[in-house]
This record gives C-alpha cells, structure tokens and sequence, in this order.
C-alpha cells in the first residue's frame, strides 16, 4: 500500500505541472556544471548516481557511485568557463596557429607578445564569455541524499561587438535534501525518489559599458584620480524553493530513467536593492530598502522539465576491473510553451535537447568520458585516487534555436575529497 501511495504521489506531482495564462520572467535552473555530467553531453538520467545524483536525478540517492553503500562529499571545488578552450590556447601561443604568416613571425623566430585580454574579450564576438566557480558537501547513499552547493557565475552572450557585450552576474546557495526507496516490480529493480531545494540567489543584471562606466565615481578630494564606487550597483536579491523527482527502472544491463525538475516551475521571488544597501543589511533583505515608494517583489520563473533517459552498462565479472563501459542518452521536455515567457525564451527544437553519453572505466582507476548534447560533442577523463577525485571536461552547449544554431562551448575542472 505504501508503495502505491507513493507512485500515486509521483503522478499527481506529474498532473500539478500546468500551463499559466500568464507571461513571466526566465530565470535560468541551478546547474551544476560537474565535469562528468558535462563530458557525457549532460546525460546523467538513467545512470544518476552517487553525489552528482543531487543535482540531476534523486532516483540516484539510494547508493554511491560504485553501487553501492555511500558517497561523503567532504569538499568539491570546481572552477568553470563559457570560452573555446582552443581558441584561447591558440591566442596565447600553447596551441600552434594554422592560420599564422609570416608576418605575424619576428626574427627571432617567436610571435610577437600576446595581449591576454584581447585573446580573452575575442570570445564575446565568437562564442560567448563567462567564468564562474562552485563548491559543495553532502552524503548521498542508503537513500538518503543531503547536501548544499555554492555557485558564482557570470555570462556575457555572444554580441557583434565588445562594446555591445551585455551580460548577467548571479550567486546562488543551494540546499538539497531528499529521500529514495527501492522495491522489485514486475522483474525490474525499481528506485524512486524526490527532494526539496530552497536557495537564495543574487544578480545583477545587464551589465555593459554604459554600466561599468557609471560604476566610477570622481573622487571629491582629487581632480586627477578616480576611485571604484561599487554601492549603488543595482542588484535583486530573493529565494526560491524547488521540488524534483526521480525514477531508475533496471533490468539487468538496461536501466530506464526519468527525472522531473523544478516541479511546478520554481518561481524566484527577488526585491530590489543595491550593492550599499546589501551589504549594509548583512546579506539579509528583511530589512533592506527598496528602489520606489514601496518594497515591491519581482517573480523569475524557472521551468519545469522532464527528462527520459537509457542506459545500457554491460557487466563482466572477470574484466569489469579492468574496463567498464557504459553508454546512455536522454531527451529533455519542458513543461512550458514558448509563449510562458515574456522575455523571447524558447526550448528550442527536438534534435537541440538530445544528449548522449559515454564512460570507459579502465583499471578502476582512468575514466575516460565523450557525449553528444544539441548537436555538439563533449570529451573528459577523471582519475579516482582513492579518496582523491579529479575531473575535466569540454563542451558546448546550444544556445540558438536549433540543433547547429548556435554554439557556445565551455569547460569545467573539478577536485573532490570523497568517502
């Protein structure tokens, strides 16, 4: 009875998931952009896991990413950018330049001194530009799966020019806490699971020259200096409380998953504020003053999405220790139009929110990691050093409006301490 109670839950969280009348604001999902999701094209469905499972696919809570017992995430930290890697390295000389001539050769026979900022701003006219930085602790394993993450990022879309780069600042403190239980139906080994995530986040919001240009003030003391004045920055500061829920079914090799995500469409409830005012308040908006005649709250929403994934893991008992594959996909459906949003957000086409994925584990030791997402391709490896993990990837993400519009390709490292 219990575990019918439970299915009959999952299904009208499913039907609670409704179109509005009304249009909002986009407010983009928390993603954390761990290196192993990334590197497999985002697929992380059907094969969620250990402590990225937090993040993708409660189903994942019942054991650790071996399998089995638990995983202590004791610290991650895990720097990230939206820049072309290659590009970049070829700018600052690492890569050799295909396209080099003579000209661009001294008599020494070296190129000329690189100028790192211009090789860097070159990414807001031919990818897109942004840096960020996350970190995190929790436990996922015997069903149970706690933990908050940390995320500061920045991102400047792609422009037609420097001085028409326009881009966005955010910082978000998430928790997650939720749960998993696992029962055997009709031959297959079942999990399924949810849990809640409150987070606070704070923006600011269209940042370009005209705006860091205001951000100087003359100093009243000196004609021939200016200082940074950083406290009337507009800003919005505001929570949100997100609901998901996960299911693996597996029969033997196959494992079939589903995940619903921000279940209801998260709404972000941010007041306006500024720098100065912030900090003065502690961080704490209970108090802080508003722009206008009144505190009034603007509402972002985050859509909800569904995500249907496979996995095929064969499984050899005497070469598994020496290489474990493991192949997978998944689709993502959001539960919203493209007219929910007044702000011009769309989901894009089919092809566009196809990921595949791909993990060679060799010796228990090397992971070796390619994926396919929207289009593009993505590549990794992780070392597991016992308690040690370290992870790198490559990817690109499609930011148009179909498969092939519009790359924007990005990377992130990470290391953990894990038990």
């Amino acid at each position: 009875m219990k575990k019918f109670t439970l299915l009959l839950i999952v299904v009208l969280i499913i039907a609670g998931t409704v179109y509005a009348q009304d249009k909002y604001l986009y407010e983009p999902p928390f993603e954390w952009k761990s290196p192993e999701i990334m590197a497999q094209g985002s697929s992380f469905t059907a094969n969620a896991a250990g402590y990225d499972s937090l993040f993708t696919n409660p189903a994942g809570f019942r054991f650790g990413k071996d399998g089995k017992g638990g995983d202590l995430n004791l610290i991650t930290v895990q720097p990230t950018w939206t820049a072309n890697t290659f590009e970049i390295l070829t700018g600052l000389g690492v890569l050799p330049d295909e396209d080099a001539t003579d000209d661009t050769i001294d008599d020494s026979g070296d190129s000329g001194s690189v100028d790192i900022l211009s090789v860097v701003m070159d990414q807001v006219t031919s990818n897109g530009l942004g840096a960020g930085a996350q970190t995190s602790i929790g436990w996922v394993g015997r069903g149970l799966g706690l933990g908050t993450a940390v995320s500061v990022d920045s991102y400047f879309p792609q422009a037609e020019s420097v001085l028409g780069a326009n881009g966005q600042v955010w910082a978000t403190v998430a928790f997650v806490g939720g749960y998993t239980v696992q029962f055997d139906f009709l031959g297959a080994n079942i999990k399924i699971g949810g849990d809640l995530r409150p987070m606070y986040r704070i923006k600011i919001d269209n940042i370009d020259l005209d705006t860091a240009s205001s951000f100087m003030a003359e100093d009243d003391t000196s004609t021939e200096s200016e200082e940074m004045d950083l406290t009337g920055i507009p800003l919005l500061a505001g929570t949100a409380f997100g609901i998901d829920a996960g299911m693996q079914a597996t029969w033997g090799w196959i494992t079939l998953g589903a995940s619903l995500r921000d279940i209801g469409n998260t709404t972000f409830t941010y007041q306006k504020s500024d720098v100065g005012t912030f900090l003065d308040n502690s961080g704490s908006m209970t108090n802080a003053v508003a722009y206008g005649d009144a505190a009034d709250e603007l509402e972002y929403k985050t859509p909800g999405s569904l995500r249907l994934g496979v996995s095929l893991h064969p499984y050899i008992p005497f070469l598994s220790f020496l290489v474990d594959p493991i192949v997978h996909a998944e689709y993502t459906a959001y539960l919203v139009g493209d007219d929910f949003y007044e702000d011009g957000w769309t989901q894009g086409s089919m092809w566009s929110r196809v990921d595949v994925g791909a993990e060679v584990t060799l010796i228990k030791l090397l992971k070796l990691r390619g994926g396919y997402q929207g289009g593009y391709l993505s590549a990794g490896f992780g070392l597991d050093l016992l308690f040690l993990e370290v992870n790198a990837a490559i990817y690109s993400n499609e930011i148009g409006a179909y498969s092939g519009d519009e790359q924007s390709m990005g990377g992130s490292l990470n290391v953990s301490l894990r038990f």
